[in-house]
């Protein structure tokens, strides 16, 4: 089995006080199991697939974007 060549490094950017994910922008450190692993998949993949963070994790805006284009406010 190959050895993956990835770090969770590779998944942030920021400075180490501020360190956000690479695919969504929601603060790494809010980041849940699930939502670390699909941004992850994500970034490996190089899609666009949106964003599966908890509500909590919305820092970046106060609305979550639908797939149609609209928004959804918490």
């Amino acid at each position: 089995m190959a050895t993956p060549n990835t770090t969770s490094a590779d998944f942030v950017v920021g400075t180490e006080g501020n360190k956000r994910c690479a695919a969504c922008q929601h603060s790494w450190a809010e980041h849940d199991g699930i939502s670390a692993r699909f941004c992850a998949a994500t970034i490996v993949s190089g899609s666009d697939r949106g964003c599966v963070c908890a509500p909590t994790a919305n820092t970046v805006d106060s609305a979550v974007a639908t797939q149609d284009g609209g928004t959804v406010s918490d």
